[in-house]
């Protein structure tokens, strides 16, 4: 596809900027919008406003300065109310809770989804979150942060580098997520479509790091590695492998008892073991990925719910 900004190293190049004031209006037209998120109670809403204003700001200053509406204008025309969005569920093929990003060109490092409406030429989109009902089952995790503690600014230079926009693993029937114990035969809504991601040196990224942040366990990761004379650069791909680094993450039973920070003796929410009570290999899905430093990502999981158990 014809793509307006040329590349995307240009597109980022613009130097004008948006005013505070415009900003934090948009701030507080997206909070509303994504408050009842996967995003938001996966990590929490500052997570997933930072990340859909980091996504909308590299886009709007990507745009040639002859066609930049104003910042709060440019966030109202293309991320559209929630009431808008709901009425599109299911009816044109919009995946069911999607918060969509209407966009005409691709911008993003993401898949693009189409409405689908008979006779008519619809609107292309990105899914920059998902609504969801049973909040309980998705499970809560500490995001990684690079260089924290140690330099804010090269903790700012890494989030403005990497892509902001997670990566949602869509089923071919437009179901969210998939059991992790099946991660070797995952189809993927655009599963074999190509990702251009990238490290720091703007090559293609043969490994990554993919980092938990699980409740009651110290930060750990493992790393998921491409074919050899491969890459990771496709959404059944990295869907694969990630499935198969939270597997081993969760299998590791000596690691995870040395990882344990409350160990003392009754209930812990989200306490990972085959003993009853506790979440097994079998109980998770993968939702998506968001990345947290140059190659690095962190896994989005969720128990599988009851009427798929």
């Amino acid at each position: 596809m014809h793509d307006i900004y040329n590349a995307r190293d240009t597109a980022l190049s613009s130097s004008s900027s948006p005013s505070t004031a415009d900003i934090a209006r948009a701030g507080q037209y997206l909070r509303p919008l994504l408050s009842t998120t996967i995003l938001t109670h996966i990590f929490d809403i500052e997570l997933a406003l930072d990340r859909a204003l980091r996504i909308l700001l590299s886009i709007w200053k990507g745009m040639p300065q002859h066609m930049q509406l104003p910042f709060y204008s440019f966030v109202t025309t293309y991320f559209p109310t929630f009431s808008f969005l709901e009425s599109h569920w299911e009816t044109a093929g919009m995946p069911r809770g999607a918060i969509s990003l209407f966009f005409p060109v691709h911008a993003l490092d993401a898949p693009m989804y189409q409405i689908q409406i008979p006779y008519v030429q619809c609107p292309r989109y990105y899914i920059m979150d998902v609504v969801a009902s049973d909040y309980s089952r998705f499970i809560p995790s500490t995001v990684f942060v690079p260089y924290k503690d140690r330099s804010s600014q090269r903790c700012r230079q890494v989030l403005d580098r990497i892509n902001s926009m997670p990566l949602w693993f869509f089923g071919e029937d437009g179901s969210l997520g998939f059991p992790i114990e099946e991660g070797g035969r995952v189809r993927l809504l655009h599963g074999d479509d190509p990702l251009h991601l990238m490290n720091s040196q703007n090559k293609s990224i043969t490994t990554l790091k993919v980092k938990f942040g699980w409740p009651n366990y110290q930060p750990t990761e493992k790393q998921i590695r491409a074919s050899p004379n491969g890459t990771l650069n496709n959404l059944n791909r990295l869907a694969s492998l990630t499935a198969g680094a939270v597997r081993n993450f969760m299998g590791d039973e000596q690691k995870l008892e040395k990882l344990m920070i409350d160990k003392s003796p009754g209930f812990h929410p989200w306490q990972i073991g085959t003993q009853p009570g506790r979440i097994r290999i079998s109980d998770v899905i993968l939702l998506g990925v968001i990345f947290v430093s140059d190659g690095a990502a962190m896994p989005l999981l969720a128990m599988m719910d009851s009427e798929s158990a």
